[in-house]
């Protein structure tokens, strides 16, 4: 049956090479120049692993009206012949048929990284339904991680395995960490950011007033306020004598996870400013 090849395209492995080394060194650099550092501060390590396992899809157009029966090297001149003549007379008329032909890798051809078992599980990349499960939630308004997990996990279980057994939580595919589902809704809202929009009203009827919590809780809540305070106080002095610069990078990355926590569960506004209640 005579075909075209459209093209090919080559995927490497989701632990391949890092086809982002740039970006991230301009970004690094960036934030070098901006913070007036001199020293070149080391990329942050990546998962990638240089694994050469790559997959390969072909785009081809076949043309059944102009099947051969008999695989002869006159016959395929003769249907190619006729071919073109009628994509020449009317282009319209010829019946073509796309399909597209994948050639996977042998698992034997991945390297440097587990391919099977939990390890392998968790670092398998977020499944694309769940990304967008989680970008129209972050769009709803859901604001909590621990929210967006609680529908997360509704939506594997009803919607992507319905009927079936759900996936271990080991699988990172569809359980993605905190972390991933922070990440993810932070570039949602910053993507969204520059559209105008009429700022949230505070519903205060909708918040239990202080006076309506039993004396004890509020208490409790203003000794756990002032003890935060005073542990961040701390932390914020033991800073400036820390010189290790990788332990600072993991520092700042640990704080701002924290910082990203507390303003999910500040109510209404995450802008809003925390206090200590003396």
């Amino acid at each position: 049956m005579p075909f075209k090849l459209v093209g090919n395209i080559s995927y490497c492995c989701h632990l391949g090479p890092d086809l982002n080394v740039k970006t991230k060194e301009r970004y690094h650099a960036d934030k070098e120049k901006q913070a007036l550092e001199a020293r070149h501060r080391q990329v942050q390590h990546t998962k990638k692993t240089d694994c050469p396992a790559r997959f390969t899809v072909s785009q081809v157009i076949k043309f059944p009206a102009f099947k051969i029966e008999e695989d002869k090297e006159s016959n395929r001149k003769a249907a190619s012949a006729a071919l073109k003549k009628a994509i020449e007379t009317d282009a319209s008329r010829v019946e073509a048929v796309v399909e597209y032909h994948a050639r996977f890798p042998d698992i034997t051809e991945h390297r440097y990284h587990p391919t099977s078992g939990q390890t392998a599980e968790l670092q398998e990349p977020i499944d694309p339904r769940v990304k967008d499960q989680i970008v129209k939630l972050t769009l709803a308004g859901v604001r909590r991680v621990d929210e967006v997990r609680r529908h997360l996990a509704t939506f594997v279980a009803d919607e992507l395995f319905r009927g079936q057994k759900p996936p271990p939580q080991t699988r990172h595919r569809f359980n993605p960490t905190d972390k991933d589902i922070r990440n993810l809704m932070k570039r949602t809202r910053d993507s969204t950011s520059g559209i105008a929009a009429e700022p949230a009203e505070v519903d205060d009827e909708a918040l239990p007033p202080c006076a309506d919590l039993p004396p004890r809780k509020k208490q409790r809540k203003t000794r756990l306020r002032t003890e935060c305070a005073s542990l961040l106080k701390e932390v914020t002095g033991l800073t400036y004598h820390l010189q290790d610069e990788t332990f600072l990078e993991t520092l700042k990355e640990q704080i701002t996870d924290i910082r990203e926590d507390i303003r999910q569960h500040v109510p209404h506004d995450e802008t809003l400013p925390l206090s200590v209640l003396g």
